[in-house]
């Protein structure tokens, strides 16, 4: 479905879908406070966690998360 792995800068990490994804931002506002949102990128609030979630699928953090935060937050909002 998706792997959890550090970001290019190893200062966080990312999760990235195993397959091309298209992530619908309509359908983000279920998952979560929209803040920001673009046509490419969407910056959601999350538990607490600022998170910002790329149109084809990429997730990134904007604090320090561990990697079971990031993976929790993978399957929220793969799972639209």
């Amino acid at each position: 479905m998706f792997t959890v792995e550090y970001c290019k800068t190893k200062a966080g990490f990312e999760v990235k879908p195993l397959k091309k994804t298209l992530i619908n931002f309509d359908t983000l506002s279920r998952k979560g406070k929209i803040l920001i949102s673009t046509p490419h990128v969407c910056l959601l609030l999350i538990d607490s966690l600022e998170v910002i979630v790329h149109k084809h699928g990429l997730i990134n953090f904007k604090e320090k998360v561990t990697k079971e935060q990031a993976r929790k937050i993978g399957l929220i909002i793969y799972s639209l």
